[in-house]
């Protein structure tokens, strides 16, 4: 049998992130966008979805899409083995950044990047897990259900 694939988003969906919205307010502010990578590490774990996720595991394949910057990989990275079961070592099989500077939309970012998945794995993809209402209608466009 063929394990599917699951997507959850870590931004909002894995990660509470409403401590640091403020910060993307201030649009003169040229750093805004570092500041808020910066503050994921302040998240809190959304507990729910997290245990759903822990549930798909045993099962599926699981990737965590970030929409959050590369600059701050080491935290997200400590965030993660702290609040699920994903391990130290498997991170880099999961898990996918936004480049440093890369500051295009995450539903253009997140659809770029199902341009990039293996024609195989395309089949095997299962439900998306996202927050935004822009996202879901992106992944509805490529025929992909988004919860």
């Amino acid at each position: 049998m063929t394990r599917l694939i699951y997507i959850f988003n870590l931004d909002g969906t894995l990660a509470l992130t409403d401590h640091r919205q403020h910060i993307l307010d201030n649009r003169r502010d040229q750093r805004r966008w570092h500041k808020y990578f910066a503050a994921s590490v302040k998240d809190r774990p959304n507990e729910p979805v997290i245990r759903t996720m822990e549930h798909l595991r045993q099962c599926c394949d699981v990737r965590i899409w970030s929409g959050c910057s590369e600059e701050v990989r080491p935290q997200t990275i400590q965030c993660l083995v702290d609040h699920t079961l994903v391990q130290a070592h498997d991170v880099d099989l999961v898990l996918r950044m936004r480049g440093i500077n890369d500051f295009r939309l995450v539903n253009l970012l997140k659809t770029a990047w199902l341009e990039d998945v293996s024609l195989h794995d395309r089949r095997r993809q299962g439900t998306v897990l996202d927050d935004r209402n822009k996202v879901a209608e992106a992944w509805g466009r490529h025929g992909i259900d988004c919860f």
